[in-house]
């Protein structure tokens, strides 16, 4: 994934995310939709989620910790959902 300006690839990015809502495993969702993400790009986004908390509920989604692929390198995270906060999807 290239690097586009911040606005240009935030639009696509909740978009996206929007569309997809809600989503059992944020970073499991985010590495499928975008698996060239390097992992600088990956942690903007979940950012971007997390300073949305108006916007969007994050929740802890399971027990087990998983192991994910990110840039290369293994992480190890439990996963957490994401939906709307009482809003509706943007048009």
């Amino acid at each position: 994934m290239t690097e586009p300006a911040p606005a240009a690839w935030e639009d696509v990015f909740f978009r996206r995310l929007e569309q997809a809502l809600p989503v059992d495993d944020m970073l499991g969702w985010i590495l499928a939709e975008f698996p060239t993400a390097t992992e600088k790009q990956v942690l903007a986004m979940v950012q971007a989620i997390c300073n949305r908390e108006d916007r969007y509920r994050i929740e802890v989604a399971g027990e087990a910790e998983r192991t994910y692929q990110v840039d290369g390198d293994a992480w190890g995270a439990f996963p957490q959902s994401v939906a709307f906060r009482g809003e509706a999807p943007l048009a």
